[in-house]
């Protein structure tokens, strides 16, 4: 039987409820105001329904197949399945319709990892989606990171790591706390070792042009990622970035900005600088094919053990109607999920 066409009906037994590292915090917190990229769709629908749903798109769910709408074999009813929502995927209650091959059938065994797993896998797939990004060309080169903290840059940088470079990272000095970047760092199962030999940190507010030089010989740094949020001058910021920029380095901006001067464009022209921007709403929104094999990376990582589980704290809450969640906001640097209480009685391989 084909299946592939198919809208499935899913009983949601938990749902993410986390920010993206890759937006900013004014288009996290007005969701419903920066949604021009979907507004066309929007028309002639209702549009507070369909924007209130935005706030869920992204982010992942675990549930139990019910239905199979236009098919009566019960083959595949009670399968265990994983998923991202959609700005397509509809809601009734606490069941959401989405089509069939857009989910992936796993095997479920322990409920703390399905939360654990449903809770952490957004931040993971988005990562490698930005991975794909980096343009690396060998083992000895130097990227640097630049973020407002140390939490959004955990997931990239295990990514990272597997790749074998060196990884300079610059935060404002509110948030250079060894011993708490010491404790995320454990929480990613980071070792002591990997951080000696392939991760810097540095406080984003000392001469970094006079740093990066020193660290690479003048030569620069190929890979730059900026990160949304940062607490400092963008001006100051973009000016750092573009002088320690190597000749043919690509630039990873996670958002936008309005302006550059004649200065910076000719910078960025005679040392032939690729600025990139990741938009992970574009993603997201339109390009399923490359989102869904960072998805299916990323979980396969996880349940084939070949990136360990963070061991992060998890808030629990609890819904009976997805509609609940809609009048909420994503809560920044933490790990939120939703469980089903009208679920809450049954095994996770029932």
């Amino acid at each position: 039987m084909n299946f592939k066409y198919l809208d499935i009906h899913v009983q949601v037994k938990c749902i993410s409820f986390c920010s993206s590292n890759f937006v900013t915090k004014s288009t996290e917190e007005a969701n419903c105001e920066n949604t021009d990229i979907v507004e066309n769709k929007l028309i002639n629908t209702n549009k507070k329904n369909e924007l209130d749903i935005n706030k869920l798109v992204g982010n992942i769910f675990i549930g139990k197949i019910v239905k199979v709408e236009g098919n009566s074999t019960d083959i595949i009813i009670g399968k265990n399945i994983i998923g991202i929502f959609t700005i397509n995927t509809k809601i009734n209650k606490d069941i959401i319709i989405v089509p069939y091959h857009t989910i992936i059938e796993y095997p479920s065994n322990d409920l703390n990892n399905d939360h654990l797993l449903c809770a952490i896998l957004r931040s993971l797939y988005e990562s490698h989606l930005c991975l794909n990004s980096i343009n690396i060309r060998n083992k000895l080169e130097y990227i640097a990171i630049f973020s407002n903290s140390i939490f959004e840059v955990l997931p990239l940088l295990k990514l990272l790591l597997k790749k074998k470079v060196f990884i300079l990272i610059f935060l404002p000095n509110a948030h250079i706390n060894q011993n708490e970047i010491q404790k995320k760092f454990e929480e990613f199962h980071i070792t002591n070792e990997s951080i000696k030999e392939y991760v810097s940190t540095f406080d984003i507010d000392i001469n970094v042009t006079e740093h990066v030089h020193n660290i690479t010989n003048k030569c620069g740094i190929k890979n730059i990622i900026i990160y949304p949020n940062i607490n400092t001058n963008m001006n100051v910021l973009k000016k750092i970035i573009f002088t320690i920029s190597a000749l043919n380095s690509n630039l990873i901006f996670t958002y936008q900005f309005d302006y550059l001067n004649p200065y910076e464009c000719k910078l960025l022209y005679d040392k032939s600088i690729t600025m990139h921007f990741f938009n992970i709403n574009y993603y997201i929104l339109y390009d399923y094919f490359k989102t869904a094999d960072s998805f299916n990376f990323a979980i396969l990582s996880l349940l084939n053990k070949d990136i360990e589980f963070p061991s992060v704290s998890i808030t629990k809450k609890s819904f009976s109607d997805l509609e609940e969640i809609f009048p909420l906001t994503p809560c920044s640097e933490a790990y939120t999920i939703y469980v089903n209480k009208n679920m809450e009685g049954q095994k996770s391989d029932s």
